[in-house]
């Protein structure tokens, strides 16, 4: 079976835990070329450390306006180059019942 991921260039929103950590160690192992972002750049460094080839960290806050967000792409892509494949593992949780939430926090989430 061949190797779909191979020389792939790679960049992984919401890498510094859960699904999206997983998935840089699982893509990485299979040789594509990666960048993780997230907003926690130490669970970032700590993610890159233990993956089979070491990515290129970018911090990323996807609650930032639009223009940073667009410098943050020229910026993947200048670390990259083109890249193939963008996966967005990045969220937000809120840890309480949908009454007991103010409706700042709701609004935050629906954003």
């Amino acid at each position: 079976m061949s190797n779909w991921w191979s020389g792939k260039s790679v960049l992984l929103a919401g890498a510094s835990s859960g699904l999206g950590e997983a998935l840089a160690y699982e893509i990485s192992s299979r040789g594509a070329n990666l960048i993780i972002a997230a907003r926690r750049v130490e669970r970032l460094e700590s993610v890159a450390a233990n993956c089979a080839t070491r990515p290129a960290v970018l911090p990323l806050d996807f609650n930032s306006p639009v223009s940073e967000l667009e410098a943050k792409a020229l910026e993947a892509e200048a670390l990259l180059g083109e890249v193939d494949v963008l996966l967005c593992s990045a969220g937000l949780g809120q840890r309480s019942f949908a009454s007991q939430t103010c409706a700042h926090a709701h609004a935050r989430i629906m954003a």
